[in-house]
C-alpha cells in the first residue's frame, strides 16, 4: 500500500505539472488516493483527497471519466466506514440523484448507488426504507450481472444484517450463509470481504444461542482482518471490540 500511495502521489504531481491543478485528470488521481486511504484506514487523508477532487469536478462537471456522483458515493461510503451514518446519508442520496439524472433511474449503476445509500439508512435504523431497496437490487443484479456476482453477495450480506437488526435472526443466518459461500467462491477463504460476513454470521449465531458455531467464525474473521488490514486498522479494531473470541 505504501508503494501504491507513492505511485499515485507521483502521478498526481505529473498530472498537475502537465494539466494544471484543477484538471479533471487530477481529480481522478485524487479520487484514487481517497479510495486507497479509505482501504488503509487513513480516513482523514481519504476525505481530504475526495474533497479536493470534488472541488475540481464542481467547476467542470461532466468533463472527464470521473463523475460527481462517484465522489458523493465515495464520501458516503467513507462516512459509513467511520460509523457516521447521519453525515453520510445525504451524500449517498445525492449520488443517487445525480447518477439517475445522467443515466436514468433504473440503470444498474444507479442501483449500486441505491444499495450504498441503503447501507447508511441501516445505520440510522431506517430499515423500512432500506429493505425494499435490497430486495429490488437483488432481482436486478441477478438478472443483469449474474447470480454469482460480487454485488449479489454484498447485497445478501447487507440484507442479512438488516434482518438480524430487525430480530429475524434465522432469516439473517440463511442470507449471510449464502453471502459467505459466494464470497469464498469469488475471493478464497482469507479475503477481507469474507471476514466481514464471517463476523456478521458469527454475531447472528450468538443471537440464535448457537455460541459453539459462532466462536470459530469470530476467530477466523479477526485473524483475517489482523493479517490483511493490520491490528490498528479501524475496521479491525471495531470487529475485535465486538467479538467475544
Amino acid at each position: 500500500s505504501t508503494r501504491a500511495r507513492q505511485r499515485l502521489e507521483q502521478a498526481l504531481e505529473r498530472g498537475r505539472a502537465a494539466f494544471g491543478s484543477r484538471h479533471p485528470r487530477v481529480a481522478e488521481v485524487l479520487n484514487e488516493l481517497g479510495m486507497l486511504g479509505k482501504d488503509n484506514g487513513r480516513f482523514r487523508d481519504a476525505e481530504r483527497h475526495y474533497r479536493k477532487a470534488l472541488t475540481i469536478l464542481r467547476a467542470s462537471p461532466g468533463s472527464g471519466r470521473l463523475e460527481l456522483a462517484d465522489l458523493y458515493h465515495n464520501l458516503g461510503g467513507l462516512e459509513h466506514a467511520r460509523g457516521r451514518h447521519a453525515r453520510g446519508e445525504p451524500l449517498a442520496r445525492r449520488a443517487v440523484r445525480l447518477r439517475a439524472r445522467r443515466h436514468g433511474p433504473d440503470a444498474t449503476i444507479v442501483w449500486l448507488d441505491r444499495t450504498a445509500h441503503a447501507a447508511l439508512l441501516d445505520g440510522l435504523g431506517r430499515y423500512a426504507e432500506s429493505e425494499p431497496v435490497y430486495l429490488r437490487a437483488l432481482t436486478i443484479f441477478r438478472r443483469r450481472l449474474g447470480s454469482g456476482h460480487y454485488e449479489v453477495a454484498v447485497t445478501l450480506n447487507n440484507l442479512g444484517c438488516l434482518r438480524a437488526e430487525r430480530g429475524d435472526s434465522r432469516s439473517a443466518a440463511r442470507l449471510l450463509q449464502r453471502s459467505l459461500t459466494m464470497k469464498q467462491k469469488l475471493f478464497g477463504s482469507s479475503h477481507v470481504e469474507v471476514a466481514f460476513t464471517l463476523h456478521n454470521l458469527a454475531t447472528t449465531f450468538v443471537e440464535l444461542g448457537q455460541t459453539q458455531k459462532a466462536m470459530p467464525l469470530f476467530r477466523r474473521a479477526t485473524t483475517i482482518l489482523r493479517r490483511r488490514l493490520g491490528p490498528d486498522h479501524p475496521t479491525t479494531r471495531a470487529c475485535v471490540a465486538t467479538s467475544p473470541a
